[in-house]
């Protein structure tokens, strides 16, 4: 597979909306992960990650449209529903439309669950990405996304967010942030114990 900053998914999309329309078959996606940071333009990924109901049938089409366009990784094709054995589905309203074909309809999860996501994931890339996410949205209240996010359902330690606004902000920053708020933030992280 050639190394791409940025591989168009669009058109393997478009792809695969052909191959399931040849085979009358219609296909529903909810796309997370590092696809939609490809999207905000912040990094590039190799491959898409989404919830979809997989069977024999849909991965033989996905891998087709993978060798057309040369965007299959040796282990992993370029659209994969991995995610979906460590993430619950999210709910209809933490998603938006992000492509509607004829055969293939393609969601997003929200920004705000995109971040929710990362931050249970908690690997050093994906807090990261969280940071460059509060830099874009301009955020600054650590509290006021904690409590959003997990009010959402997510499970997640208070040090991973304060690390990622740290990534944006400096350790100045959060340094400054827990003096102000240092009694606040242990009161969340003891309630979630």
């Amino acid at each position: 597979m050639p190394v791409n900053k940025f591989t168009d998914f669009e058109a393997a999309f478009r792809a695969l909306d052909d191959l399931l329309g040849r085979h009358r078959m219609k296909l529903h996606v909810i796309i997370c992960g590092g696809y939609l940071i490809q999207q905000m333009g912040f990094r590039g990924t190799l491959d898409v990650d989404a919830f979809y109901n997989s069977n024999e049938e849909i991965d033989l089409l996905i891998r087709r449209v993978g060798s057309l366009l040369d965007i299959n990784s040796e282990n992993t094709l370029w659209l994969n529903n991995a995610v979906s054995t460590v993430s619950n589905w999210p709910a209809s309203e933490y998603c938006t439309s992000l492509y509607q074909f004829e055969n293939l309809t393609v969601d997003q999860v929200t920004i705000e669950y995109l971040m929710g996501m990362k931050l249970t994931a908690a690997r050093t890339v994906d807090t990261q990405d969280v940071g460059l996410i509060i830099k874009a949205q301009k955020l600054d209240d650590p509290i006021g996304l904690y409590q959003q996010l997990t009010g959402m359902g997510f499970e997640f330690s208070m040090v991973s967010l304060l690390d990622a606004f740290a990534f944006v902000y400096g350790d100045e920053w959060r340094a400054a942030y827990w003096n102000e708020h240092s009694k606040d933030i242990l009161s969340l992280m003891n309630s979630n114990w």
